[in-house]
């Protein structure tokens, strides 16, 4: 349906009109909830190239249409492309709010990730203090934007070597995520699980069964005993006590 809509508006109201390149987005973002990620790829290629051309490399609608472009890249398993994509896209946000909006923190924050995923941790660890820091700043501790990019921080501190670092900016995430969302909200449980595996990497094996016993209860009461998530935490938790983890 939203296809022969998309059709529709491209042949009554052309290609570039606003509400024709609305409704390519809108379409490519369907397709991607549908599991149709490469012909999503193509549609938002071609909103890009006319966003670009119409309104410009740096507008606001250019800076979403890459961030979504950038996200099926990735799921195609094109990481070098994602990279380059979601680069773009928080140069446009950037540009376009300034640095330190919760777009733009989310951006920078997207594309400190995408290096991550090309295996380029080395380069980001300046650029991800200094985002945690902006962000802070400009928008709160418990921000949400600040709490992911706070949670990005601490996970290049792990690539690159610096667990001791980052162990207790992951538990500070923790704690943060539990303050404003809740302990069992799935961003909570998702950290807290790391900070389990992570405290007993770190030799902390007594506060790391305690953390796992906590991640694994909130697990069982929002997830169910049966879900994967909870199985998989209930098998980590079962390393830790015997010291493998």
């Amino acid at each position: 349906m939203q296809r022969a809509v998309h059709s529709a508006r491209r042949r009554v109201l052309g290609p570039d009109d606003q509400d024709t390149l609305t409704s390519g987005a809108n379409l490519a973002e369907t397709l991607v909830r549908t599991g149709r990620p490469a012909e999503a790829r193509e549609v938002l290629q071609d909103v890009v190239a006319r966003l670009r051309r119409t309104q410009g490399p740096h507008a606001p609608a250019t800076g979403a249409a890459l961030t979504v472009l950038s996200s099926v890249l990735h799921d195609l398993g094109l990481t070098e492309e994602a990279e380059r994509v979601c680069a773009q896209a928080a140069e446009a946000i950037v540009r376009a709010e300034g640095p330190v909006s919760e777009r733009a923190v989310q951006a920078r924050s997207n594309h400190i990730t995408a290096l991550l995923n090309v295996g380029r941790a080395g380069e980001v660890l300046a650029d991800s203090r200094s985002l945690v820091a902006d962000a802070e700043r400009a928008l709160g501790p418990d921000a949400a934007v600040t709490l992911h990019a706070r949670h990005g921080l601490a996970d290049v501190l792990r690539r690159v070597g610096r667990l001791a670092e980052g162990v207790p900016l992951l538990a500070e995430t923790v704690a943060g995520y539990a303050r404003t969302v809740g302990a069992d909200h799935p961003a909570t449980l998702h950290a807290h699980a790391q900070l389990a595996d992570w405290l007993a990497a770190s030799g902390e094996r007594e506060r790391a069964v305690r953390e796992g016993r906590a991640c694994l209860a909130g697990m069982e009461r929002t997830l169910g005993p049966e879900h994967p998530d909870t199985d998989a935490m209930r098998r980590l938790l079962a390393v830790i006590r015997t010291g493998g983890g």
